[in-house]
């Protein structure tokens, strides 16, 4: 496979070549494309992947920019809109189908539940952050998405990729916007920008605002409630203070609070066999296939879950705030060097409640709202400090600089859980866990033109130390009384080591407070070679190596080792980046070809711990062979029409190094019916999150009209991903392939006035699909499977007003 992959990929690589080349020299078309606002379809787009800024097609690495129109022409912009324009990026909600916590996938990398780093790591304003959630992304510069292991010059060392978020920085202008919209499932929100030159040249301001309101589209029986909807309120403020033309300080403050009803969960199977069955006996299977009957008959928009104890919102809410603070300085100090620092301080909290079993029963909840402890709750503090410089008449361009960041715990917090395991009982995890991050690093690239003009090497290196220190503990108690549910029945946000203080707890399945360390280094990098053909034409191969640092399982039982070691990844890609002519049409052909060799992968595992308690837990686990194809390609046919397209093909797989009477354990044949198999990892399920092909095809017309009457652009996509498994899903469970149709029309400057008006349809034709199931079906397992449904149809209008300088 691997051979014929290369071998197809080359070939196309080769005939595009031939074709750019013969059709440049037959056209008097400019040869570095420029950025328009009319027809051409094809600019230039400025990225920092290299963390200065280049043009993207003569930077030899993987990158895909979102621009701010296209964020604009989606009228109400969520992250997981990325899988339209990036390949390869799937987005899929967190791990209990939280909206509100997405986890990224990139060329089969993802993140298990309970990890303290994933393998892509999300940044704000070049500053890694814990999350990207809702309410991220308005007022921004560009999404820039890196493809491939990050080893190097970044913040945090990665081996899936990086999203990065760069937000609007202030300008030399006085300039701004106001902006409404409304649409279905009563759809409204507010947003806008100013932006003042205090002293011009001298000290900027720049404020910007988002309110973003949607009721839910599925709606709770129990508890009378919307679920599924928008609710977040985010502001902006960045002051650039640049005294003179060698210095420059910008200082940005960014705020983001959630506040929703909760994410829906339907249970869709329950086996007779598994755990919850067999401890709770024939009553309560009969009360859950009672329930899933009536489940059905309500349809995919309509659930009933929860239970009255737990409140008028039955248990179910999704509650955050997040406080960024990012100061960056830079400083010339001459022509060939420039220091940059960048210093930031990032606070996350984040309450949720859900009903993981997704029915009627209190089977496996977690209704976090009786105490005030948030779930998740971190602050980070951290400082990138940068060299960049040229020697050599240019010739030679390095970085040097070193990373530090430090994370932990701010206060009291716990993830409270109740299920049914024979009796009813009370699940307390308290994690405590403070991470530090060491790293020095250096990257060069070197023209090596006097050997073959257009060739240059880029090489870099990096050493990075991690360490996590915690105290955990995991408790487990009678419940379902009011007095059990007090605050003096449990250790709430404590970690205790004398657990005859608390007589509810079950001291043979109690994990009392653990105290746990465990440090890493890694020796990471890339070493490449590019070749710009000609101005237009750029072919590249390198090699690099990730890695991503060990861990605390913090949500461990008894008798489990705690710790975890890092994941490595070395992978080797090829790739071209061309911009051509055909006749008189406009061409971009963007292409890379990867392999990807992984060892000591981090992935969750089933356990059954003391008193017969499962359990999930992180562990490496495997080794993985990765291989794939990404293509990005643009056509500009003739004036005002621009088609484009995505791929994305993966072939994943776990290499298995168990043996027969191993593999038996971990990969069952029969696991809904065997109560002790399925424990373990099984290396011939597929990696998670990673359908084999995703297609995304976009085309987009510019109306030939009077210039008075404004620009009016109708454009939509179609995207496709064939069939891809979850989280926890059993061998042979799939998501099925899915494929949605989303349109837009944009009219600027309406009658030639500074109001933009855009008209937009996601899920045109209302397509009814699984977003996220989560099945632990097995008969070592829970034995239910849940579903989170995709958004149906979604519509709306947009009206952007603009004033000050154009």
């Amino acid at each position: 496979m691997g051979t014929h992959l290369f071998s197809t990929t080359s070939i196309a690589m080769a005939m595009l070549l031939a074709a750019g080349s013969a059709s440049a020299a037959e056209s008097s078309a400019p040869d570095v494309p420029t950025a328009k606002s009319g027809g051409d379809g094809i600019s230039d787009i400025i990225v920092t992947a290299r963390r200065k800024e280049e043009r993207m097609q003569t930077v030899p690495v993987a990158v895909s920019a979102v621009t701010p129109e296209q964020i604009a022409s989606r009228g109400n912009f969520e992250v997981t809109d990325l899988k339209y324009t990036v390949p390869g990026l799937n987005a899929s909600e967190g791990f209990g189908g939280s909206r509100n916590s997405l986890i990224f996938t990139l060329r089969g990398q993802s993140q298990a539940g309970g990890t303290l780093f994933p393998a892509v790591v999300t940044y704000f304003a070049e500053v890694p952050v814990l999350n990207l959630n809702r309410g991220q992304f308005f007022d921004l510069e560009s999404i820039q998405v890196l493809r491939g292991p990050q080893g190097t010059l970044f913040g945090r060392v990665t081996d899936g990729g990086n999203v990065m978020v760069a937000p609007q920085r202030p300008v030399d202008r006085f300039e701004g916007y106001v902006e409404a919209k409304a649409g279905n499932y009563d759809l409204r929100g507010v947003a806008g920008a100013l932006n003042i030159p205090i002293v011009p040249g001298k000290l900027l301001v720049r404020g910007a605002f988002e309110i973003n309101r949607r009721d839910g589209y599925t709606r709770n029986l129990g508890s009378g409630r919307k679920l599924d909807d928008v609710h977040y309120d985010s502001a902006r403020i960045s002051v650039l203070f640049k005294p003179t033309d060698e210095f420059e300080n910008t200082l940005i403050y960014n705020y983001n609070s959630v506040n929703e009803n909760g994410t829906s969960n339907k249970l869709i199977d329950f086996n007779p066999l598994g755990l919850l069955a067999v401890l709770n006996g024939p009553a309560f299977v009969a009360q859950m296939q009672a329930d899933i009957a009536a489940q059905r008959a309500l349809g995919p928009r309509s659930i009933n879950i929860g239970s009255t104890m737990w409140g008028e919102n039955y248990g179910l809410y999704s509650k955050s705030k997040n406080h960024y603070v990012v100061n960056k300085t830079v400083l010339k100090l001459n022509d060939n060097i420039e220091i940059k620092n960048v210093l930031a301080y990032i606070y996350f909290k984040n309450h949720w409640g859900s009903d993981f079993d997704g029915s009627s029963v209190v089977a496996v909840d977690t209704p976090n709202q009786f105490y005030p402890d948030p779930a998740f709750y971190k602050e980070q503090w951290s400082e990138d400090l940068q060299i960049q410089g040229t020697a050599f008449d240019n010739r030679l361009n390095y970085t040097l600089g070193t990373y530090w960041d430090w994370q932990k715990v701010p206060g009291k917090a716990e993830n409270f859980g109740v299920s049914q395991l024979g009796i009813p009982l009370q699940r307390i995890i308290v994690s405590y866990p403070k991470t530090r991050s060491k790293a020095v690093y250096g990257q060069i690239g070197y023209d090596l033109s006097s050997v073959l003009p257009g060739l240059k090497l880029d090489a870099g290196l990096r050493y990075t130390k991690d360490s996590v220190n915690a105290s955990f503990a995991n408790y487990l108690g009678f419940a379902f009384t009011d007095a059990d549910l007090s605050a003096t029945a449990m250790p709430h946000g404590q970690c205790v080591t004398n657990l005859a203080d608390y007589p509810a707890m079950i001291g043979v399945a109690s994990v009392p407070c653990t105290r746990a360390k465990q440090s890493s280094s890694a020796v990471t990098g890339t070493f490449g070679l590019s070749y710009q053909i000609d101005p237009r034409k750029l072919v590249y191969a390198k090699i690099s190596r990730g890695y991503r640092p060990g861990g605390i399982n913090t949500v461990s039982t008894g008798g489990v080792v705690p710790t975890y070691s890092p994941e490595y990844d070395l992978s080797f890609e090829i790739g071209a980046k061309l911009d051509y002519n055909i006749g008189s049409m406009r061409a971009r052909t963007n292409i890379a070809a990867y392999t990807d060799r992984f060892t000591d992968i981090q992935a969750n595992v089933n356990q059954i711990g003391p008193g017969g308690v499962a359990a999930v837990i992180i562990t490496n686990a495997a080794e993985a062979r990765i291989k794939g194809i990404e293509l990005e390609q643009m056509l500009v046919p003739f004036e005002g029409m621009t088609l484009g397209a995505t791929w994305a093909y993966t072939d994943a797989r776990y290499l298995n190094r168990l043996s027969p009477s191993e593999l038996e354990i971990a990969c069952p044949s029969n696991p809904l019916t065997n109560p002790v198999a399925g424990i373990g990892f099984c290396p011939l399920n597929p990696l998670p999150s990673t359908p084999k092909h995703m297609v995304n095809l976009s085309a987009q017309y510019i109306l030939p009209l009077p210039e008075n009457f404004g620009e009016v652009t109708i454009g939509g996509s179609w995207y496709h991903r064939s069939e891809f498994p979850e989280f926890f899903t059993l061998p042979g469970q799939r998501v099925a392939p899915l494929s949605l149709l989303n349109l837009d029309v944009t009219w600027k400057h309406v009658l030639g006035s500074k109001v933009d008006a855009t008209l937009f349809a996601t899920n045109v034709t209302n397509k009814t699909y699984i977003s996220q199931p989560s099945a632990l079906l097995a008969a070592s397992s829970y034995g239910i499977a849940t579903a989170t449904y995709g958004e149906p149809r979604m519509w709306g209008l947009k009206l952007r007003y603009g004033f000050g300088a154009e």
